[in-house]
């Protein structure tokens, strides 16, 4: 059931490099889910918006579940915790439940909920299970509690009984799950989950008026069925996007391309700015919109596009 090409990425794919490597990195660690030893899992983060979970559901889109009168196979499961999970037998009880079983009431004996959770995932023959939001599963301070937990994530990638990789999705947050015990005064307990993954795939934001920017953008724009746009004549009008999209980033394009009733096509420039200011307005709590002329015109868009491209350069200075 493995994609066999990384070339296999849809269209729906968004156009952003960072995108394009996480997926050549979730079929990579599928493929090795047959792995009796030495299997790896990836860790996916990012900030808000960036794309994380849109990039795994475009991955789980190609693995349809499969029913039959026999059995109901899931070749690739998604899981996202909405809540924090202090214990692993807190993080098992949500597991089970989302493969549609419930675990058993009171405190189990010592062990049954994983072999309930093993017992589903074999049955559902899952290659690649995802969990979004890991940081849930992170207490705010190194420790014991923590400790478990890590070494509960490390049993399961290691676990010899599952034919099965695991991805976590998460927040900047979630890298501390690779740093766990590098601090002083806790738990030493450093590279015990991070020799057992893959490289992490950070979800970048996009360099404002890059050659990037300007794929990402046409492929939002023809999505409502806009004219391609072109530097240098669109100028202004992909700083007017970029200005929107440092809110939420992709969420927030999303919200503005991709809204169940967008019309099918928009004739022009005035037509597309009403159209795009009236999604800001509905999905945007900002109280300045960049596609309302009068709240901010030509020479006022520019000026805050350098103020974006400076912030964007200090940024990537303070990361390195």
């Amino acid at each position: 059931m493995v994609v066999k090409t990384t070339q296999d990425m849809p269209t729906s794919l968004i156009p952003h490099d960072s995108l394009r490597k996480a997926w050549e990195f979730l079929h990579a660690v599928h493929k090795l889910h047959q792995r009796v030893s030495g299997k790896r899992a990836l860790l996916l983060y990012g900030g808000s918006g960036e794309g994380k979970t849109f990039t795994v559901k475009q991955y789980l889109s190609l693995f349809p579940t499969i029913k039959t009168a026999e059995v109901v196979k899931a070749p690739v499961f998604y899981c996202r915790l909405d809540e924090s999970k202090k214990t692993p037998d807190d993080l098992l009880c949500i597991l089970i439940l989302a493969l549609g079983q419930t675990p058993p009431k009171g405190k189990p004996r010592a062990g049954v909920l994983l072999h309930q959770f093993k017992t589903l995932v074999r049955e559902k023959c899952i290659e690649l299970f995802i969990i979004d939001e890991i940081q849930q599963v992170l207490p705010k301070t190194d420790g014991q509690r923590a400790l478990e937990m890590l070494k509960f994530l490390c049993a399961l990638i290691d676990a010899e009984d599952l034919q099965t990789s695991f991805v976590f999705v998460g927040s900047t947050r979630a890298m501390h799950l690779l740093a766990f015990g590098a601090c002083e005064n806790t738990v030493d307990d450093n590279e015990q989950l991070s020799r057992r993954m893959l490289r992490p795939v950070k979800l970048e934001r996009i360099e404002p008026r890059s050659p990037q920017w300007i794929r990402v953008t046409n492929y939002f724009v023809q999505k409502i069925g806009f004219r391609e746009l072109l530097v240098p004549d669109d100028k202004e009008l992909f700083d007017r996007i970029y200005l929107a999209y440092t809110e939420r980033a992709f969420s927030t394009l999303e919200d503005l391309f991709l809204d169940e009733e967008r019309p099918n096509y928009i004739e022009d420039t005035p037509q597309l700015l009403a159209y795009l200011s009236e999604r800001f307005l509905l999905t945007s709590k900002r109280a300045i919109n960049p596609f309302d002329t009068e709240q901010m015109d030509a020479d006022e868009v520019d000026e805050a596009m350098q103020c974006v491209k400076q912030d964007y350069f200090k940024q990537l200075e303070a990361e390195d």
